[in-house]
């Protein structure tokens, strides 16, 4: 039985590497998954970081669709400057 608990997460804000596969009936990733848990769970909005812009502003534009807060911004995590630069933009 998986639980479920609906504001564990109410009112925060989640930023997700890796996770621009999140279309739902798309074959999802670990990051894609926890977006929509992160949400389920009460969550108030996700950035979405990944290399994959094509699929990672469908993915965000999904979620803002169906309500939610969603943005994506590119992301290579092996790249210092990309981070300073996603977190500068959040």
């Amino acid at each position: 039985m998986i639980m479920r608990f609906p504001d564990r997460f109410a009112g925060k804000v989640a930023l997700l590497t890796g996770s621009a596969a999140t279309l739902k009936n798309e074959l999802m990733g670990f990051g894609g998954a926890t977006v929509w848990r992160f949400l389920e769970e009460g969550g108030r909005g996700v950035v979405i970081t990944d290399v994959q812009d094509d699929v990672g502003e469908c993915a965000a534009a999904q979620l803002r669709e169906e309500g939610h807060d969603a943005i994506y911004l590119h992301l290579d995590v092996t790249n210092e400057d990309e981070w300073d630069r996603t977190i500068s933009s959040t």
